[in-house]
């Protein structure tokens, strides 16, 4: 739920589950019909259909990372190419829609990070440095504290920019500074 409220307009489009395939593509790049079919909780059939009928309108490319096969609309190649590289620190929080709708051995490559970053209760948030997943977080009300835990020792130069990133989720809910803990 977005508070305030957008100030947004209701908008008619001539092929809605179109549109929202092209918009799923916009946010999550390239991705596989069965990603897509997972995240709109859809058949088969229907995402076949949708899929095929996007390809005669902007024809999908087959892109190859890691070894694995996605599509990508021909339409958002030079934007993908031409995008400048992510910088920046960010906290995403646990079940962000940013870390259920991506591949995950895409998102996070080594295995052991990945059971991290995923697990299935009470999982943490994921620490994101320049766009990767760098480590995860956790933030424990009760004690005022946000702990981090990195995947690496490269990210500490960016430890100043972590504690700004901690303290706007703390307040964000009404609380003081937090004190931010390094694992």
């Amino acid at each position: 739920m977005l508070y305030p409220s957008p100030d947004l307009h209701q908008q008619q489009v001539d092929d809605p589950r179109a549109h929202l395939l092209r918009t799923y593509f916009h946010v999550n790049g390239p991705t596989t019909r069965t990603q897509y079919r997972d995240w709109l909780e859809a058949g088969s059939a229907g995402v076949e259909e949708l899929w095929g009928g996007l390809d005669k309108e902007d024809t999908l490319i087959r892109v190859t990372l890691d070894g694995k096969r996605f599509d990508l609309p021909s339409s958002m190649v030079d934007a993908i190419e031409q995008a400048e590289p992510a910088e920046g620190v960010a906290l995403v929080p646990p079940n962000d829609p940013y870390l259920r709708q991506a591949d995950r051995t895409v998102l996070v490559p080594d295995k052991a990070h990945r059971k991290e970053v995923f697990k299935a209760l009470s999982g943490p948030g994921a620490l994101l440095v320049d766009g990767e997943v760098a480590g995860v977080w956790r933030y424990r009300r009760s004690d005022a504290e946000v702990s981090i835990e990195l995947f690496d020792d490269s990210t500490p130069s960016r430890a100043q920019a972590v504690k700004i990133a901690a303290t706007a989720v703390a307040t964000s809910i009404g609380d003081g500074e937090p004190a931010v803990t390094f694992a």
